[in-house]
């Protein structure tokens, strides 16, 4: 997540979304924002911006340690 709130990350999603290279924006260990709070890694309620900039695209958020409580928030 660190690197999608980068002006180069930006700039290169804008691209590739515009030209329709992009099928699906994939997040790992989303578990972590569940798990240890907001305050975990900043960056990740940042790709919230993203979500919202690029609305078409699915999102898919995985982990390999999501507890039946962090599936479900």
């Amino acid at each position: 997540p660190e690197q999608a709130a980068t002006e180069t990350f930006k700039s290169l999603i804008e691209h590739l979304v515009k030209y329709k290279k992009v099928s699906y924006i994939i997040v790992d260990e989303a578990h972590c924002v569940s798990e240890w709070g907001h305050d975990f890694r900043p960056d990740y309620l940042k790709l919230g911006n993203l979500r919202e900039k690029y609305r078409s695209i699915p999102w898919v958020a995985l982990t390999a340690t999501a507890s039946a409580e962090v599936a479900k928030d």
